[in-house]
């Protein structure tokens, strides 16, 4: 065998034993929020810690990383050569963090929600701070070994999104800041008053149910391609393009809260089952999010949508809906709600709600405030940029899901979501011949399924222009709260 070959079946070797690894973590992830028994939590953790130091043994190998960085890419399937750029730039990625280090944070992610739950039903922080102190130093001793110029925060971004600095950053959320409070203002004082009261009525756990459903199957979900089953949590796990699944908590709700997770959850998994790729973490994760904010935030909330689809609503939610005007609907769902939590504000307020988390992570990570002031801090921060009150953790810190994980760096990349989402529903605005679902599909199949597209993850990481999110803002909101 020549040189070449060898080479080539080594790559193929790592790739297939990669996703062996990737498909039985997914599935250890799938079984902890779907049907796996409490009990069972410390045994799926030690599994889970296992494949994940498998995974980094793989990537930093000598002979792996060597043959990784030699490899040429113009001899290998093109098919494949999108999977190969990836494990290139994983391997000096994980090469540059000690296996003592990776396998340390994975054992304490592992466990760390259940912990985080409880303190969520204490409405404590402090019940979580322990295991929070050790993330905080678990990141600072990461950045360290990863290196940095002038601010530590630099390093935990750069590992988030490749290129994000807080000089970029600053930046971006300066401009939202001045450009986005204008907006939220004049919503604020406008005397328009929007009905919403039917979207505080009870939806039953059956028909919330039959609503997921027949919704994913709307927004384009291949049940023979996936599937839908109860959790604790909505969420959506791809194993591979043909094994997509989205999980719901099936329980009685308030209309309010149905669509938003419908849309979500249905963003990322139409996505994930119409791109093709060998392994999942080729996909940047700011790709998933900005689907599932065009899903929830804008295509979900535009009126070209729900003029084709209210009926349909209407009558699934009947007598609820009977004297509810599509034109009221689009109205109540786009209404701002002045919310200090961060899942249930609107569009035109996460990025401040981002900002407020943004400013908080730098400084944390930058040693300049003390965990113990966090809550706090919190209280200040969300004063002085939402101008609301904190009045416990579970509005305030409690609420922020990626610090269950200590997984920090996560306002950077959801802006740049926000950014990439707004670009695409302008353009698909522009572009679509009509808001029926099956143009839609068509249009996101060849502008954002598609490695071609001008929308596909490669383009969207080159992206940096947060006009489309602004004008979307403006053209929404002011009208909406005109008299």
């Amino acid at each position: 065998m020549t040189a070449t070959k060898m080479e080539h079946q080594q790559l193929l070797n790592l790739v297939s034993e990669l996703m062996t690894l990737e498909h039985s973590a997914s599935l250890l992830k799938w079984d902890h929020y779907t049907h796996g028994s409490k009990k069972g939590l410390h045994t799926r953790a030690n599994v889970m810690s296992q494949l994940a130091e498998r995974t980094h043994t793989l990537m930093t190998d000598k002979s792996n990383a060597a043959m990784l960085q030699e490899v040429a890419i113009e001899e290998i399937p093109e098919a494949m050569r999108p999977t190969v750029r990836y494990l290139q730039k994983e391997s000096t990625r994980l090469n540059k963090i000690p296996r003592k280090l990776y396998t340390s944070y994975e054992k304490m992610a592992a466990k760390a929600p259940a912990l985080w739950q409880e303190a969520r039903q204490k409405n404590d922080f402090s019940h979580f701070r322990p295991l929070f102190d050790r993330f905080v130093i678990w990141q600072m001793d990461l950045a360290d070994e990863l290196g940095y110029t002038s601010n530590r925060y630099d390093a935990i971004l750069g590992l988030r999104q490749e290129g994000l600095t807080t000089a970029k950053l600053d930046q971006r959320f300066g401009r939202i800041k001045k450009e986005l409070t204008p907006i939220v203002q004049y919503a604020k004082s406008s005397d328009k008053k929007i009905k919403t009261g039917f979207l505080y009525e009870d939806v039953d756990a059956s028909t919330h149910q039959s609503i997921l459903h027949n919704g994913l199957e709307r927004l384009g979900f291949d049940f023979e391609a996936g599937r839908m089953d109860t959790g604790h949590t909505s969420m959506t796990i791809a194993i591979q393009p043909d094994d997509v699944r989205v999980a719901f908590p099936f329980a009685a709700s308030e209309l309010r809260n149905v669509f938003p997770k419908m849309f979500s959850e249905a963003g990322e998994a139409s996505f994930s089952q119409n791109y093709e790729t060998l392994l999942q973490g080729e996909t940047d994760p700011s790709t998933k999010l900005a689907h599932r904010l065009l899903f929830e935030k804008f295509l979900g909330k535009s009126k070209g949508f729900w003029q084709v689809n209210y009926a349909d609503i209407q009558k699934q939610l009947s007598p609820m809906l009977d004297h509810v005007s599509c034109e009221q609907f689009y109205e109540a769902i786009n209404a701002v709600d002045f919310t200090i939590v961060k899942s249930e504000a609107s569009e035109v307020m996460q990025p401040l709600h981002l900002l407020m988390r943004y400013e908080i992570e730098k400084a944390v990570i930058n040693g300049e405030v003390a965990t113990k002031e966090l809550q706090n801090i919190w209280a200040e921060k969300s004063g002085e940029h939402l101008s609301l009150l904190t009045p416990h953790d579970l509005g305030g810190i409690l609420q922020e899901d990626n610090f269950a994980t200590g997984s920090f760096g996560a306002p950077g990349f959801e802006l740049l979501s926000y950014m990439n989402a707004a670009s695409m529903y302008q353009k698909l605005s522009q572009e679509t011949k009509s808001w029926q679902n099956e143009d839609v599909q068509s249009w996101l199949q060849n502008n954002a399924y598609s490695i071609d597209g001008p929308f596909s993850p490669q383009a969207l990481c080159k992206q940096d222009d947060l006009s489309a999110y602004l004008k979307v803002m403006e053209e929404r909101f002011v009208p909406l709260y005109q008299n």
